[in-house]
């Protein structure tokens, strides 16, 4: 003999839960998607004015600032995301 499927939920029982979940969970993805573009606009900023302060040199140095804008972006980028983070945090509180 099979046992009877049990309901999984009650409607009643869950729906007052749903709008804060979908509320959390669409903030958090915002969040990310946020983070993500924030350090690779950073990253490609940095990319461009290190490639545009090697033009101006010559010689050995060639493709080191690049590099150095590339690090600076990427620092620059993880500093706006603390920021971000914090900015949420605190909303989040109250």
């Amino acid at each position: 003999m099979t046992k009877p499927l049990k309901s999984p939920r009650k409607s009643s029982d869950s729906d007052s839960d749903k709008p804060a979940r979908t509320g959390s969970v669409l903030k958090a993805a915002g969040l990310v998607s946020a983070i993500g573009i924030d350090i690779a606009v950073c990253t490609v900023a940095g990319y461009y004015l290190g490639s545009w302060w090697d033009s101006f040199g010559s010689g050995s140095a060639t493709g080191i600032r690049t590099g150095i804008g590339v690090l600076v972006g990427v620092v620059i980028g993880m500093v706006s995301v603390i920021f971000l983070i914090k900015k949420v945090m605190e909303d989040s509180d109250g």
